[in-house]
């Protein structure tokens, strides 16, 4: 009984690896299948594992919801490890001007 429920919960969280069970999952493909349901084809990130399956639109809307969150968390840390580095960057330079190791010369 309690395989049944593990394996039915699986089935109803895309976002999992049936594999290596981490949340790396992916949507690659995907149509309607019927009124109520998704087909799905997923790849897990993390151990390269591909599946489908056919989803309830609750499920697939869950699924959506967390790969706009996880979108929004990766841009979020993309654009502060851009502005740490440019930081870095302008830092090196105003170095770099105050040492006389480059002045205007350098940009003509």
């Amino acid at each position: 009984m309690w395989l049944a429920r593990l394996r039915r919960r699986r089935a109803d969280a895309p976002h999992r690896s049936l594999a290596c069970g981490h949340d790396f999952v992916y949507p690659v493909t995907w149509h309607e299948a019927d009124e109520a349901h998704w087909w799905v084809r997923l790849r897990c990130g993390e151990c390269g594992r591909w599946r489908e399956g056919t989803f309830p639109d609750e499920v697939v809307q869950r699924f959506d919801r967390r790969l706009d969150e996880a979108s929004r968390r990766m841009a979020e840390a993309a654009d502060r490890l851009h502005r740490e580095w440019r930081l870095t960057e302008a830092d090196a330079f105003a170095a770099a001007l105050d040492r006389g190791l480059i002045d205007a010369g350098d940009f003509a």
